[in-house]
């Protein structure tokens, strides 16, 4: 696929799309998701997951007391 079909495809500039390629890191975090979105590719992560944010607010939790 060409850089400019796949800027295209994503919805975003073949500049943006070409400093993604690179690894430039002055990019949006808006210009990555309309990528992926645009690549189909879903972005998860373990760290934002409900049973391992729930255990992050449990254990904050136990470990809050007021003074």
């Amino acid at each position: 696929m060409k850089l400019a079909d796949c800027a295209a495809l994503c919805n975003v500039g073949i500049n943006t799309l070409s400093r993604i390629e690179n690894g430039n890191d002055n990019c949006t975090l808006a210009a990555l998701i309309a990528v992926l979105h645009g690549l189909g590719i879903k972005l998860t992560s373990p760290l934002l997951s409900p049973e391992s944010l729930k255990k992050q607010v449990d254990s904050s939790n136990s470990n809050n007391k007021w003074v």
